[in-house]
């Protein structure tokens, strides 16, 4: 039995061909494009989190030199800004598992945010309601300050950490930046801060 095969001319080839390459070129731009909006918005989440860290820390330097009522705005302060920057810490993670296909705790470096902004509301509801077995001395807000200055200081999304830091938050891996809360919880001088996370065990977690 015979078969007639269908014989496609070479024009209509070549343009079959040529549509292939064009919308294969399109789709591969689309994506080029999404993803640099991706790395631009996040990049731009990090700019955020630059001004963040800065008010907050400013916030607890000048908490040693004020009145009862103005050290408890500037807790209210560093607490709102810290929330703000750990949430977008916590993205930047999830923006490294997603690009790495890794899946990577947010667990650590939450905790250690956390244990500042709890530390700092406990201080903020003592003040206000004049406990005054909880309002922290000069020696402890001392140490706390100390301590999230070197927090800061470590990673160069801290504006004030610049040309100072050890990585580039921005570049940096997951396991760069847990390394780094490592070195932060092994300096730490406020007993608040540690007590905060050796409750949760913080010294344990991967």
């Amino acid at each position: 039995m015979n078969t007639n095969r269908i014989k496609i001319p070479k024009p209509l080839i070549l343009l079959m061909l040529t549509i292939l390459i064009i919308m294969n070129v399109s789709l591969l731009s689309i994506y080029m494009k999404q993803k640099e909006y991706i790395e631009n918005d996040f990049r731009q989440a990090i700019n955020r989190t630059n001004l963040e860290l800065s008010e907050a820390h400013q916030s607890i330097v000048s908490i040693q030199e004020n009145t009862r009522e103005h050290q408890k705005i500037s807790l209210v302060i560093f607490r709102h800004e810290l929330e703000n920057a750990s949430l977008s810490v916590q993205s930047y993670i999830e923006y490294y598992n997603l690009q790495s296909k890794t899946r990577n705790s947010l667990m650590k470096v939450k905790l250690l945010f956390d244990s500042y902004i709890h530390t700092a509301s406990t201080w903020e509801n003592a003040i206000q309601f004049n406990e005054s077995e909880n309002i922290p001395t000069a020696n402890v807000i001392s140490d706390f300050s100390f301590d999230f200055g070197n927090l800061l200081s470590k990673f160069s999304v801290y504006e004030g950490a610049k040309g100072n830091s050890e990585i580039d938050f921005v570049d940096s891996s997951y396991d760069d930046l847990s390394g780094l809360m490592d070195d932060v919880y092994k300096e730490m001088k406020s007993n608040e801060i540690r007590t905060y996370l050796d409750k949760r065990n913080f010294g344990n977690i991967k």
